[in-house]
């Protein structure tokens, strides 16, 4: 009987990072009903109270400017909001069941680590973003303006989220905490973006505040690329969201890396 062996691997361990995507991609399918039925049935319930709540102007044509406005927000808030979530979940759930010490000992490195929870954030949003534009295509119709800013918009700020919710993760020590990161950090800054009301509308001294917000970035880039208006500068919006993505990721790497509050 011939001796067991060690498997050797490259410079990058694609085996144990399809396993591991591959695990994370299991737990958004079990949970299809939350991830991919039920947030474009609570996009369309949004736009539809808005739609709504113009009475007698609805079907004018400043009403539907107003529905064409709000609509870009809603679709991309779905998108956000399941990238967070996805790796957020995810890696809390192994912390406090203590199976994170499973992960710690895989041979992956941090780099590595943190690539696929940034990839399984994002293809998760996008498995929740796309039923959601289609099904608010269907229902208010949707227009594609200029794609690659929708495509390009939509993945950066997805990425962002994605490493937003695993630095929550590595932050939190129970449930009170993740809540308390969404409640009272991601929800705010998606609701002060733009995402109702434009940035150009809003009292002076509060413009450049909301210029800063990277969510405002992503909603108004994602805005340009369904309907051709844009409040802020495109390429700077899309510039600033690749920065931040590069810093979240390396703020992730770092963490990871020290094991900063996943080895006890």
């Amino acid at each position: 009987m011939a001796a067991p062996t060690v498997r050797p691997f490259g410079r990058v361990n694609w085996i144990g990072a399809a396993t591991l995507l591959r695990r994370e991609w299991a737990r958004h399918r079990k949970e299809a009903w939350e991830t991919m039925v039920f947030p474009p049935l609570l996009a369309l319930l949004y736009i539809t109270v808005i739609a709504l709540g113009l009475g007698e102007a609805r079907g004018t044509e400043q009403g539907r400017e107003i529905v064409a406005f709000v609509v870009p927000g809603v679709v991309l808030f779905t998108f956000i909001m399941r990238a967070a979530e996805n790796t957020a979940f995810s890696l809390l759930l192994d912390k406090l069941e203590g199976t994170v010490a499973d992960l710690l000992s895989t041979p992956l490195s941090a780099l590595e680590l943190t690539a696929v929870f940034a990839l399984s954030g994002t293809t998760a949003a996008v498995a929740t973003g796309i039923p959601t534009m289609v099904a608010v295509a269907l229902t208010y119709g949707l227009t594609l303006a200029h794609p690659w800013a929708v495509a390009a918009f939509a993945l950066a700020a997805s990425l962002m989220m994605a490493l937003f919710g695993t630095l929550v993760a590595l932050w939190a020590r129970k449930w009170d905490h993740f809540g308390a990161a969404f409640g009272f950090v991601l929800v705010p800054l998606t609701m002060l973006s733009g995402m109702y009301a434009p940035i150009s509308a809003l009292p002076g001294w509060a413009q450049p505040l909301l210029s800063a917000n990277p969510i405002a970035w992503a909603i108004d880039g994602f805005r340009y690329g369904l309907t051709g208006r844009a409040d802020l500068p495109v390429g700077w919006g899309l510039a600033g969201l690749v920065l931040a993505d590069a810093l979240m990721a390396l703020a992730v790497w770092s963490l990871i890396r020290r094991g900063w509050r996943l080895k006890g």
